[in-house]
């Protein structure tokens, strides 16, 4: 049995995540898969049970008896003096030791793109990024708060260990994925102390994997490659402190964060799953939402948890939804929230295909 943690979170997480799981039941249900998808409700009373913001003992079950979360989105929560929001993926990320971000481009059709240079065949490609360490590691404050001479310092912290085991994971996935280049994202002027360590750690991590071609790019030239040339990618580095727009920039070749989904992950360990977007709160419970970003996360999560045939009737299932315009009215369709979540599951449900472009 595999369980599954859910958190539907608030905004519209709720709406999208009910049609994540609409999806994943049918998935279930035609190829026999013994899923256990258990409910958490973040703003439950029980709090120590199924709230935010994590106890040990809630993180303990998480480790323990799941083996992947899916969650929806979460507005910012106002947090105690020290803490400017709270971000549960964040603090999850954070005790689960979920130290790489992965974010695979996958094109859907080219109506939904801004980009008219797209070949016909696509642009499909890996964006993997260091999740834990760098700007978010919380380490930092503030002095002489409220003052004229008010400071706040904000610490930018690598490690070693941290730099080495993502890298390997980086190399080790693009082995086995056939990935042939790798292009780095970095900019590191006056960054002197992190490009060091960096580097260092680098070359002795790529002495193993001489098979591969590695190029280095800096933020500007990647960005300037993903808006002109995507089809040039495969696989693509960077780390904490560039990820966010790199990611959100390559979710516009999908047609937006709306059709685009995440990992946060700890390679052979329980790991989260999410869509891209946030939780858009003026669209909360009015059934207008896209969930096609957060059924993505649920084929992400199969495709991760090993059951790649069942993540493709998936990813087959949208890509129809899309090609055919059953989807929302933001994305040009005519169909609600979970008329859209319907669709692709009657589609998975029919045993219907289609082929993913490559």
């Amino acid at each position: 049995m595999t369980k599954i943690a859910i958190f539907p979170g608030d905004g519209i997480g709720p709406e999208v995540t009910a049609e994540a799981i609409r999806v994943l039941e049918v998935v279930a249900g035609r190829s026999a898969l013994d899923l256990k998808l258990v409910q958490f409700d973040p703003t439950s009373a029980e709090g120590s049970k199924t709230g935010f913001p994590f106890t040990p003992a809630q993180i303990e079950e998480l480790k323990e008896s799941f083996q992947a979360i899916l969650v929806g989105t979460f507005m910012d929560q106002k947090a105690p003096y020290g803490r400017a929001v709270f971000d549960p993926i964040a603090e999850l990320s954070s005790k689960l030791d979920l130290y790489v971000r992965y974010k695979p481009v996958r094109f859907l059709n080219r109506k939904n793109t801004p980009l008219k240079s797209i070949p016909e065949s696509g642009a499909n490609f890996t964006v993997l990024s260091h999740n834990l360490e760098g700007f978010s590691n919380g380490i930092g404050g503030a002095f002489h708060r409220q003052t004229s001479n008010e400071v706040s310092i904000q610490s930018c912290v690598y490690s070693a260990f941290g730099i080495e085991r993502f890298l390997r994971h980086v190399f080790d996935f693009a082995r086995q994925n056939g990935y042939k280049k790798i292009e780095v994202c970095g900019e590191w002027r006056g960054l002197q102390y992190e490009a060091d360590l960096f580097q260092r750690v680098f070359a002795e991590v790529l002495a193993n994997y001489i098979e591969i071609e590695v190029n280095y790019l800096s933020v500007s030239t990647l960005i300037q490659t993903i808006m002109t040339h995507p089809n040039q990618l495969e696989l693509v580095v960077a780390n904490n402190s560039h990820t966010s727009f790199i990611a959100d920039l390559a979710a516009v070749l999908q047609g937006g964060t709306g059709m685009a989904a995440q990992g946060f992950i700890h390679p052979g360990r329980l790991s989260l799953f999410s869509p891209m977007h946030g939780a858009l709160p003026q669209l909360a419970g009015k059934n207008s939402a896209s969930p096609i970003a957060s059924i993505s996360a649920a084929a992400l999560m199969l495709e991760c948890l090993g059951y790649d045939q069942e993540a493709d009737w998936i990813y087959n299932a949208i890509k129809y939804a899309v090609e055919t315009d059953n989807i929302t009215r933001d994305y040009g369709g005519r169909l609600k929230t979970e008329d859209v979540g319907k669709f692709i599951a009657d589609h998975i449900k029919r045993g219907a295909n289609t082929i993913i472009s490559q």
